[in-house]
């Protein structure tokens, strides 16, 4: 297997290769380095990673925040999320005990679920109800931006019920 092998493996220099040199590598010797508009990309995209990830650095990811998030926000147990996470259930606890520290993939991934709005409404007794946007030309003149209004939409019966529809009836039940 070793005679078809040639004896020297490496290249020499100034050798031509099979890939292009990488951004900001001469070419030749004393000649001047090629950009490409490498550098101006890396600012960009650093600016860029600033503005979303800035929000992501902020977050806490603690065996506390874990179990809170797991069992009064989802409202899931520890078999249903270690399914969830594709991870054992003994790595769940020993996350929610501190024993190892909990990913912060895991826990982004728990925050992710609870904020969508799909989730909110996937209990049973919300399977006929969804939210839907239109646009409401009274609420230009308001305060509220582009004049549209979401609403909590019963697909049986037709019911549309706004945030704030919401709120005046449960100040009228005193709930």
């Amino acid at each position: 297997m070793t005679k078809n092998l040639p004896a020297r493996v490496g290249r020499r220099l100034g050798e031509p290769t099979r890939f292009p040199a990488p951004a900001f590598v001469a070419r030749q010797p004393g000649q001047r380095r090629v950009d490409h508009g490498a550098r101006k990309h890396e600012a960009e995209w650093r600016a860029y990673q600033a503005a979303w990830q800035q929000p992501i650095n902020e977050i806490r990811c603690s065996a506390e925040a874990f179990h809170h998030q797991r069992r009064y926000a989802l409202m899931l147990n520890r078999k249903q999320t270690a399914r969830l996470l594709r991870v054992s259930v003994n790595s769940v606890l020993n996350w929610e005990y501190g024993v190892h520290p909990v990913p912060f993939a895991a826990y982004l991934a728990l925050l992710l679920i609870s904020q969508s709005e799909h989730y909110r409404l996937s209990g049973e007794a919300w399977r006929d109800f969804e939210l839907r946007q239109r646009f409401n030309p009274d609420q230009r003149a308001s305060r509220k931006k582009h004049g549209y209004v979401v609403e909590l939409v019963d697909r049986i019966t037709g019911a549309a019920f706004t945030p704030d529809d919401l709120r005046r009836y449960s100040q009228m039940t005193g709930r």
